[in-house]
């Protein structure tokens, strides 16, 4: 509110205000002085004056008798009296002898002279030519007082004199009120005047007729003093004719024309008041309409045109504003013309471009400024004024990205390479509106302002990957299937022809089974369940031995239901029929896309039949050792293996080779010790395994040995045979099942393998050992 109090219009009315009023100030000024000085030069000449007139009354008579008293009050055998401090305030006569002198012819004559010397300046006009006749006045005399001093004091005591005559020699009452007042005193013979300080006082005394500097109040009015030396015949200044000029007159006509001042004063503010409003108002009426033309072209009106009739530096500048508004229309028109064809074109190259564009202002508002692609990733039909971090469900997602754009607007000297490393949108997975999954990659660049230092909005590019995406999905898969099929065969290349054709004739036992459990579900007893149980325990076995994890991860999944089925609970049959057949037909998937690759295998170690019983028998052996150690590294112990096979056992081995399997996981899955509890029962550090098939009388023989935990059921130098086995059964310690062990059903196939085979198997704990003892018939 106070800046717009002193706008303009105010400032130039002060201005014009200031110059009028200054100059009346100034020349009433200049008029009082001068006037001041003419009053007083014309007072001092009179007053001058006044002195001469006043010398030509004394004749030499009165010179001598003045001279000659003046001597006498300062005759040094007179006791002289102190020098006052100021003003006259002793006297140095008696009243006996002040009375004698007052009394004598010569001191009454010097009176009447003085007296008719003051009483003749009120007869005298003065002034005619500053003051006017009716400011003079007649009835008073000018001159209040007008005496002699003597100057032979000055002698002993500069600027001191003594009062020799006066025109009063009485004090008078003159006002009646019982009293003398001040200016009713008057000055008595002897009395000592103290001169120090009083200009003109030294020049009088060094003879010359001189008026005081300024004027002197008293209670009774304004005086000026002039000063005229009397000189006796010899040119001797014997004393000084002091004129006390009355100023009142004088006063009173310079305060007279100080109020007339005053008044010319007050007329010439309201004077100034007036003109400079109305001469402000006259100026600033172009400027208001220019004004008003500028605001409306500053709101882009430029259509606005100022007329003007005259032919000044307004009317000049008016036709720079008008000239100013044309070029600005057209400037603006051609602009317009261009922003808009600009807009056109980068509405086409956004609605072109395969990649979203988007922008955000530094509230992380999306902008109007985004390409079509934008709005298809997003699956959106708008998304001006929204916000940014709200496209991500994620919470987590949504406050990161909230966080990271706030970076860029805040920046505080974070290097692009940190930004970058800091971006949690480098490549996501998102959901959008429409239930589509796509894998998005978004960058950020911002966008600086005209100081090049100010980020105003952040350009967001996404690009989508899910083409891409999906097509590195199907390669990786690709790879991994050929990666897996590759590994495959080197494992299968590396398995004894007896072994991998014994593997292939058990997967297909498998199947056959299944499909006929599948095809008797209903019909099903425990006993048919338990014989297909071990089946796919043996080959789950075979399965991991030989490599095959995803085939034994789906015997694994198989087993789980034959439990429910075998166990006391009561289940849904439609469910767990389905889920077994379902797993049925992708392991016979797995199976039936390796026949291929058995083909092939079958060619590879074909040459193995031509390498002889010796080479074949070798191969075994070593397979069996590789699996042992295998299985001991994977436990993190340390194993002693040792395998033997007699010649013409090849028929034999690949018999017992789901036997031997099964007896290697009971073997790592229950019967492994700590190192203490091995030295605590006296049993060397590594485990000891052994493997031997060796002939018979009637057959063969195969004896397993390990020195592990055994059997719980199987005291220290007890045997369990097999029908004991067949009867009883044998099942381990551990609670929960694995693709390893745990389902209680390794030695029941075990025992029902030897059984099958019209052999015998006897099991012995001794000497902290298990030794499994099989016998098989030619």
């Amino acid at each position: 509110m106070l800046k717009s109090l002193f706008n303009f219009r105010f400032r130039l009315t002060a201005a014009i205000f200031l110059v009028a009023l200054g100059a009346t100030v100034t020349g009433l000024v200049y008029y009082y002085i001068d006037a001041k000085r003419q009053i007083w030069s014309q007072m001092t000449n009179r007053v001058k004056d006044f002195g001469k007139i006043g010398i030509t009354l004394f004749n030499a008579e009165d010179l001598k008798f003045l001279e000659k008293l003046d001597q006498n009050l300062n005759d040094p055998s007179r006791q002289r009296a102190p020098v006052p401090v100021s003003g006259v305030t002793l006297s140095a006569l008696a009243d006996e002898e002040k009375t004698k002198i007052i009394r004598t012819t010569p001191f009454q004559i010097l009176v009447q002279k003085l007296r008719r010397l003051r009483y003749a300046s009120g007869k005298i006009a003065v002034y005619e030519s500053i003051l006017h006749a009716g400011l003079q006045s007649t009835a008073e005399p000018q001159i209040h007082r007008v005496w002699v001093a003597g100057v032979k004091m000055h002698a002993f005591a500069p600027n001191y004199l003594r009062v020799l005559c006066a025109d009063e020699f009485e004090e008078i009452d003159r006002n009646n009120n019982q009293r003398i007042d001040a200016e009713e005193s008057i000055y008595h013979i002897g009395d000592v005047f103290n001169g120090r300080g009083l200009t003109g006082l030294g020049a009088a005394i060094g003879g010359e007729l001189s008026v005081g500097s300024g004027y002197r109040t008293e209670d009774s009015g304004v005086y000026i003093s002039g000063y005229t030396p009397l000189k006796n015949a010899k040119g001797n200044i014997i004393a000084l004719l002091v004129i006390d000029f009355s100023a009142a007159t004088e006063f009173d006509a310079l305060f007279r024309l100080k109020v007339t001042g005053y008044y010319i004063i007050i007329a010439a503010l309201l004077f100034s008041i007036m003109a400079a409003a109305t001469t402000s108002r006259f100026l600033l009426k172009p400027l208001d309409i220019m004004q008003k033309a500028a605001v409306r072209i500053g709101q882009r009106d430029f259509s606005v045109r100022v007329s003007t009739q005259s032919r000044d530096e307004l009317a000049d500048l008016a036709y720079a504003l008008n000239l100013m508004a044309q070029e600005l229309g057209e400037y603006s028109t051609q602009m317009e013309r261009r922003i808009a064809a600009r807009t056109s074109e980068i509405s086409g190259i956004l609605e072109a471009l395969e990649q979203g564009i988007l922008t955000i202002d530094n509230r992380g508002l999306i902008q109007s400024e985004f390409s079509a692609a934008t709005l298809r990733i997003f699956a959106a039909d708008d998304l001006t004024n929204r916000k940014f971090s709200s496209l991500f469900e994620n919470e987590k997602v949504s406050e990161s990205v909230e966080r990271f754009v706030a970076l860029f607007f805040s920046r505080n000297d974070i290097s692009a390479q940190m930004l970058e490393k800091a971006n949690p949108l480098r490549e996501i997975e998102y959901v959008n509106a429409a239930g589509q999954t796509k894998h998005l990659r978004f960058s950020f660049r911002p966008l600086y302002a005209e100081d090049a230092t100010t980020v105003t909005r952040l350009l967001v590019s996404i690009v989508d990957d899910t083409d891409e995406a999906k097509l590195r999905e199907r390669i990786s898969l690709a790879e991994t299937q050929q990666r897996s099929e590759l590994d495959t065969l080197i494992n299968l290349i590396r398995i004894p022809a007896p072994i991998l054709e014994a593997f292939i004739e058990q997967q297909q036992a498998y199947l056959t089974a299944g499909k006929s459990l599948i095809m008797r579900f209903d019909a099903l007893d425990n006993s048919e369940v338990k014989a297909f149980a071990q089946r796919v325990h043996a080959l789950k076995g075979n399965a991991m031995q030989l490599g095959f994890s995803e085939l034994a991860d789906l015997l694994h999944r198989i087993e789980d239901h034959l439990e429910v089925m075998l166990g006391p609970a009561a289940y849904d049959k439609r469910f767990t029929r389905h889920d077994i057949s379902q797993l049925l037909n992708r392991s016979e998937q797995l199976i039936v896309s390796r026949e291929t690759l058995f083909s092939r295998i079958r060619q590879l170690i074909s040459s193995a039949d031509n390498q002889g019983t010796e080479g074949q028998l070798a191969r075994l052996r070593a397979f069996w050792l590789s699996k042992i150690q295998e299985r001991a590294s994977l436990a993190g112990i340390g194993v002693a293996p040792e395998v033997s096979f007699v010649a013409g056992s090849e028929r034999v081995i690949g018999q017992l080779h789901n036997v031997i399997v099964q007896l290697l996981r009971n073997t790592f899955a229950h019967g492994i010790e700590s190192a203490a509890e091995r030295q605590s029962r006296g049993k060397p550090k590594e485990l000891t395994i052994r493997l031997i098939i060796a002939r018979a009388m009637s057959g063969f023989t195969c004896t397993y040995y390990e020195d592990g935990r055994g059997f719980a059921q199987i005291p220290q130098g007890s045997t369990m045979t097999l029908a004991e086995l067949l009867q009883k059964g044998l099942t381990g310690t551990q609670k929960s099942a694995t693709l390893e062990a745990g389902r209680g059903i390794g030695m029941d196939y075990i025992a029902s393998s030897i059984h099958n085979l019209r052999g015998d198997m006897r099991i012995t704990s001794q000497n902290n050992s298990t030794i499994i003892h099989i016998t098989l018939p030619d």
